[in-house]
């Protein structure tokens, strides 16, 4: 077994920045047990009521990280 098998995110703060659809995450990623901060920028791609009634809002992000910064 792997001494680090995963990556993990948790976010502390999500909120609405900018234009009326664009969201940033805020929060910590850990990989090989060093935790650093990340900031990944979200753009709303659609809304949706389901078949069911529910509301669907549909989000796009991504952000790129440097693995140095994880040793």
């Amino acid at each position: 077994m792997e001494k680090y098998p995963g990556h993990h995110v948790r976010s502390n703060d999500g909120r609405a920045e900018g234009r009326p659809t664009t969201y940033v995450l805020h929060g910590a990623s850990t990989i090989r047990d060093v935790t650093r901060p990340v900031s990944v920028e979200f753009e709303q791609t659609g809304a949706v009521v389901d078949p069911w009634g529910n509301f669907r809002i549909g989000f796009e992000g991504k952000t790129t990280v440097n693995r140095k910064d994880w040793a």
